[in-house]
């Protein structure tokens, strides 16, 4: 049977009902779209009306909206609201997820809809539990995989730190009934954000004993990377101890897999022997000159091996690892590959122009320096007061003077003259002074 057969007979179905119950809710609903494929958009319309004024039904509700926006109205999304009334989980879960999907398509909608997104996946939750509690409900209100599904969807919609823990909640509330990878996933960004990297440990250890690697190779890869960055950011011998066995029982397990698996893993892999490479940087100051020679060996073959990736990420933070242990040359190599793999997307490369630019002023390439730092202020005007200083320093040795006060304002606005930047501060408030013109006899 082909389509438009389809449609005829549910066509005829439907007048067979509705010339005994002209408002039959139902018949009216499957007329409805039939009505608006035809090109009949008002009778259409009142069909799904006349089936909403009988049946509460948010799916309805965002069918009509976007027949609306067919139609051509204006804005037709003011003033919409989902109604409340209806019992069925299922259906605000996914009345929630067609909203969601108009937003895309219509993005002047969202500050009107997000909330309505919001309040679809809060009744559905509710009438979720309503059924566990009660036994109440319809079969598809006991499915608990949709259930998981909604608490993960609300979740990612709870973006404020004030609604982090329940965004956690929810998370746990999904992992109790499912086995939804995704929600560890949310609840490893939640702790990462909050500035909890011994959470992140947690979550990630408990991920990488209840998954097996070789269903999930790819995620699994990417929870790892998580693990060994918070390592990275908690810092210190046991950090690093941890860090380095945890890579080296990995690389093991993933050695003992298939090609498949194992090139899925491969580019969170990368990642995780960044976060270790950068970690041993850190510490390598600290160190007896054998065992920073030994580090240094391992950073090195860290490198090699994730380099075999080609992302702008990885070649970025192999270069602040060395820029951070005076090894400016291999740095700049390094940032030079990023900005080349970065081509065509300025918002990627501005950090690493300044980062360029950086070295560049260590070099005396003050004209080269300064044009980076030119081109990473063109695409966005907020960086730390440390960027702005060394914007000056550049401005200063090319004899520019006034963009070098101006630079050096924007670095004192953001209170450089209290904060880590403090010396670099001082010394480029000293040169400002030693420029001033004779008749200015204080200030810079």
């Amino acid at each position: 049977m082909s389509e438009a057969q389809g449609d005829a007979l549910a066509a005829q179905q439907a007048e067979i009902v509705l010339a005994e119950q002209p408002d039959h809710p139902h018949a009216r609903r499957i007329r409805a779209p039939l009505r608006w494929r035809a090109g009949d958009q008002a009778g259409a319309r009142d069909d799904l009306q006349a089936y909403q004024r009988q049946v509460p039904d948010p799916r309805v509700q965002v069918r009509e909206l976007e027949w609306r926006r067919e139609a051509g109205e204006t804005e037709p999304w003011k003033g919409f609201a989902f109604t409340t009334g209806a019992t069925d989980a299922h259906g605000y879960y996914l009345a929630g997820l067609a909203l969601h999907e108009f937003i895309e398509r219509e993005p002047a909608s969202a500050a009107a809809l997000r909330p309505q997104v919001r309040l679809a996946w809060q009744t559905g939750l509710a009438r979720f539990e309503q059924y566990f509690a009660t036994g109440e409900g319809g079969y598809d209100d006991a499915d608990p995989h949709v259930y998981s599904l909604l608490c993960d969807r609300l979740a990612r919609e709870l973006v404020e730190p004030a609604e982090r823990d329940e965004r956690i909640a929810l998370h746990q509330r999904g992992i109790a009934v499912s086995d939804f990878l995704d929600h560890w996933i949310d609840l490893l960004d939640c702790h990462d954000e909050a500035g909890q990297p011994q959470q992140v440990v947690q979550v990630a250890g408990d991920v990488l004993n209840r998954y097996p690697l070789e269903r999930h190779a790819g995620q699994i890869a990417w929870v790892f990377s998580r693990l060994i960055d918070a390592w990275r950011k908690i810092g210190g011998t046991e950090a690093m101890t941890a860090a380095r066995a945890a890579i080296a029982h990995m690389d093991a397990r993933l050695d003992a897999l298939p090609v498949e698996e194992r090139s899925e893993a491969a580019h969170p892999m990368a990642h995780a022997r960044s976060h270790f490479a950068t970690l041993l940087g850190a510490s390598a100051p600290a160190m007896e000159p054998r065992e920073r020679a030994l580090a240094l060996d391992e950073i090195e073959a860290l490198q090699q091996r994730a380099l075999q990736i080609e992302d702008a990420t990885l070649y970025a933070a192999f270069g602040h690892i060395w820029r951070g242990l005076g090894e400016n040359d291999r740095a700049l190599a390094l940032f030079e590959r990023a900005i080349s793999l970065s081509e065509g997307d300025p918002a990627d490369q501005a950090p690493l122009w300044a980062q360029r630019a950086a070295i560049r002023l260590d070099n005396g390439e003050h004209a080269r320096a300064l044009a980076d730092y030119d081109a990473a202020f063109a695409v966005r005007d907020e960086w730390e007061p440390q960027v702005w200083l060394q914007a000056a320093q550049a401005a200063l040795g090319m004899s520019r003077r006034e963009t070098a006060l101006g630079h050096f304002r924007r670095a004192r606005e953001q209170g450089a003259g209290q904060g880590r930047a403090r010396a670099l501060y001082q010394t480029v408030e000293r040169a400002l002074k030693a420029t001033r013109p004779a008749w200015k006899l204080w200030g810079v």
